[in-house]
Parts: C-alpha cells; sequence; structure tokens
C-alpha cells in the first residue's frame, strides 16, 4: 500500500549537491551540453506557478536539458539520479529524490537520463531559455510514477 506523501526538503544549489544530477550554470562556470544524437534545439518556456507537488518524474535518454531563467528569477527543480540512461525499465527511486533552490542568476544542465519534476517557478510567471534536441518532449519523454507514494511534495 502506498504512502500517502513523501516530503523532499529544498536545499541550495551547489555544483557538488548537483553533481549526481548534472551541472550548474552560473557566473563561476558552465556546463557541457551532450546533444550529439539529433538537432540541438533552443527555445523560450514559460511556467506558471503551481503546488510543489508531483507523482511523476520525467527524464530524457538521449540528451541532456540546459534550463536557464530569463528574468532572474529563483525556481525548485526535483531531481532523481540517472542510474542507467540506456535502461527503460529504471523508475526514480524515492529515496534518492532531491529538491533545489535554484537562484535567477544560476542555471541547471540536468545530465543524460536525470529522472525531474519542475522547474517549479516561486513567481507567477517565469520563462526560461530551454536547450535540448529538436522533438525531445514527444520522442525521448519518459515518464514514470514515483512507487510507494501517492504524491511527492516538495517543502521549506
Amino acid at each position: 500500500m502506498a504512502e500517502e506523501v513523501l516530503e523532499i526538503k529544498v536545499e541550495p544549489l551547489t555544483r557538488e549537491a548537483f553533481k549526481p544530477y548534472g551541472e550548474v550554470v552560473g557566473e563561476d562556470g558552465g556546463a557541457l551540453l551532450d546533444l550529439a544524437r539529433g538537432r540541438p534545439h533552443v527555445e523560450i518556456l514559460t511556467t506558471r506557478y503551481h503546488p510543489f507537488e508531483f507523482t511523476r518524474m520525467a527524464r530524457h535518454c538521449r540528451c541532456t536539458q540546459t534550463l536557464i531563467a530569463m528574468e532572474g528569477k529563483p525556481s525548485l527543480m526535483a531531481v532523481a539520479p540517472a542510474d542507467d540512461p540506456d535502461d527503460p525499465a529504471v523508475s526514480p527511486d524515492p529515496s534518492r529524490i532531491r529538491a533545489f533552490l535554484v537562484e535567477g542568476s544560476q542555471g541547471i544542465t540536468l545530465a543524460r537520463g536525470t529522472f525531474h519534476s519542475g522547474p517549479y517557478p516561486l513567481e507567477a510567471v517565469t520563462r526560461f531559455v530551454n536547450v535540448e534536441l529538436e522533438g525531445t518532449n514527444t520522442d525521448d519523454f519518459d515518464s514514470k510514477e514515483v512507487r510507494g507514494y501517492k504524491k511527492v511534495r516538495i517543502v521549506f
């Protein structure tokens, strides 16, 4: 029987803490992209404030994904490590889900296969530069339920 709610506490985004999930983009350094399996695609992603809760996490197995806030607004991102991006049976491990506060002066590059939910903007509307492969959200979108819980909630 599934537990009711798994609460994940928000933590600051640092290069060291985020290393299992990807790279931090900031004034002190950038990130390497893995876009060799298709045509790189850049778009503006508009997100609206919504509850910091989810039941599923997605991953992109063919490429990295980079998200950088355009107006310097903070957001939250929940992640779980990509143990094997080439194994279609892999699901996010609830015990390894972490949530990060991405400051408006930071961006993130998710490693290939990293499970994620978000971004969760802290303001009404936040726009991001989104870099991935063309067709990623239709051709390379692997969404898995977080097993053992009815929902996951990000808390401060």
